[in-house]
């Protein structure tokens, strides 16, 4: 006749089986979703711009300068405008790897971050390579275009400090997930949730 485990021992793994995520796990999880997600659309949106024919890209130059009512202003944003597209014409085998970079990163970062929503630690450790990378390509994106930077000020100040606090948001959303993802609590909970995986 065997005898039944301590009622301590199963009170123990009960509880722990039932550990529950912390909040900022939960959050950093759906914040990394969502920089996949954008990364996926920045990226596809650069390839898509070095891949479009000339003819269209003409046309929807034209689209947008025909908004513009005063004369003047459409000379205006004309002139800037084909500035900024020459300076990412010149910087096109920068930004091109970049926006592929960008594209595989971000499916990356979606497909973790979903993958260790359901507990698994092999896609928290992922998770946190992947996210780290992607702070650094944000970074070095940043450096390596200095030219194109300054188009968008010459463009508009308000194209130039969107893209300084693109790089910024981008940045340190990626370090919070990651500081998120390797406290102790979340660590905890993804290897309780791990092992509860592997008893059943």
């Amino acid at each position: 006749m065997g005898s039944s485990p301590p009622p301590g021992s199963r009170a123990s793994r009960s509880s722990q089986g039932r550990l529950r995520r912390p909040w900022y796990l939960v959050v950093s999880l759906v914040v990394a979703w969502l920089l996949g997600a954008l990364a996926l659309m920045a990226g596809g949106s650069v390839i898509t711009f070095y891949k479009q024919d000339a003819g269209e890209l003409q046309q929807a130059l034209d689209r947008d300068e025909e908004r513009e009512p005063d004369p003047e202003a459409r000379v205006l944003f004309r002139a800037r405008t084909e500035r900024l597209e020459d300076a990412h014409d010149r910087a096109k085998r920068r930004e091109f790897p970049l926006g592929v970079a960008a594209l595989l990163l971000g499916g990356a970062m979606v497909a973790m971050s979903a993958r260790a929503m359901s507990g698994r630690e092999g896609a928290r450790g992922a998770l946190v390579q992947v996210t780290l990378a992607r702070a650094a390509l944000a970074v070095a994106g940043f450096l390596i275009t200095p030219d194109v930077r300054a188009a968008e000020f010459a463009v508009s100040p308000v194209y130039g400090y969107a893209s300084i606090g693109k790089m910024i948001f981008e940045t340190a959303a990626c370090l919070l997930v990651v500081i998120a993802l390797t406290r102790p609590r979340s660590r905890a909970f993804f290897r309780a949730a791990e092992g509860s995986l592997w008893e059943r």
